[in-house]
């Protein structure tokens, strides 16, 4: 951080506290750090939540907007094409959205699985990703769920997670713990994919 700002994380935290920003709204912060402190748009953002997390306005996952979030990738010896379409086979979908009758991708709304998941397709984009609203069954509210496929090279490609909204750190971490053994599951299988 020094080398791209000028100043250590601590300094900052002494500037900003001196200025009178301890209280003050994530955005009031950046806008002063990128208008008064001639900080990039990424800088400003990255020195403001550090700072937030330094004096402990936020946690690790806690965003300004999508309440916390987690994001879990791995890359699997497996062709992108290859995953993809295991993604979306019944196989794939019982991976993400657990047991939903009648095929998932050939219905709308929000399909409950036979585990009590619930999802809603928001976004394919072939070859790509998922999007989808989501739910486990006690939870109150909906998350965003997000799955991708990158290939990285020849026979590699990696398998990403990105969910949103979910309810605080402990949802959290919970969910960071399901989707890590989730992509486990695939590693182990990855001979089948082929």
């Amino acid at each position: 951080m020094k080398g791209k700002t000028g100043r250590s994380l601590e300094e900052w935290t002494v500037l900003l506290d001196a200025e009178g920003f301890r209280e003050r709204p994530h955005k009031e912060i950046a806008a002063y750090l990128s208008s008064k402190r001639g900080l990039s748009p990424w800088w400003s953002q990255e020195v403001t939540v550090q700072y937030e997390k330094n004096i402990g306005r936020r946690i690790t996952g806690q965003t300004e907007s999508t309440g916390f979030q987690l994001g879990v990738s791995r890359t699997l010896p497996v062709p992108a094409p290859q995953l993809w379409r295991w993604l979306i086979s019944d196989a794939g979908v019982s991976w993400f959205a657990g047991s939903v009758p009648g095929g998932y991708f050939t219905r709308d709304g929000v399909m409950t699985s036979r585990e009590g998941i619930q999802s809603e397709l928001r976004v394919l984009k072939q070859d790509s990703h998922l999007r989808m609203r989501w739910k486990l069954p006690e939870w109150d509210d909906f998350s965003t769920l997000q799955i991708r496929v990158s290939p990285k090279g020849g026979n590699k490609t990696t398998l990403s997670i990105h969910q949103e909204k979910l309810s605080g750190q402990k949802a959290r971490e919970d969910m960071l713990t399901y989707w890590k053994r989730k992509i486990d599951e695939i590693q182990q299988k990855t001979g089948e994919l082929l």
